[in-house]
């Protein structure tokens, strides 16, 4: 090979033809699938819970606590302080989490059970 520029560039560009090279794509397309699975879906699902967790939950309950995610049927639920948990697990226990997949029943897929997690909660 010489020690022209253009000839090492026309070199490159026959090996990059040659070895199928593609040009790169300047969009965001790739984006639409991590957007749908990540952020569409999961909020989704969440929405329809707020509802149902507004209507059944106390509000003082309700202030410390925040829908977190919903996967395979478990509905996890993070709250802010220990005594904020048992308040909720005795409630959970009393009906509410029957209340819940009663009323969750349309769900796909549908509520199978709550669980509820001490973690740092931003309302």
């Amino acid at each position: 090979m010489t020690d022209k520029p253009d000839l090492k560039l026309e070199y490159l560009k026959k090996l990059s033809a040659w070895k199928g090279m593609y040009e790169k794509k300047n969009s965001m397309e790739f984006l639409k699938w991590e957007f749908k699975n990540n952020i569409e879906r999961p909020f989704r699902q969440l929405s329809l819970f707020a509802q149902l967790w507004e209507d059944f939950v106390p509000e003082e309950l309700n202030k410390h606590s925040k829908l977190a995610s919903f996967v395979r049927g478990l509905l996890t639920i993070h709250v802010d302080s220990p005594s904020h948990k048992y308040l909720l697990d005795q409630l959970l226990r009393n009906g509410l989490q029957d209340e819940l997949i009663k009323h969750a029943r349309s769900n796909k897929p549908p509520l199978r059970k709550v669980k509820v997690i001490i973690t740092r909660v931003d309302v």
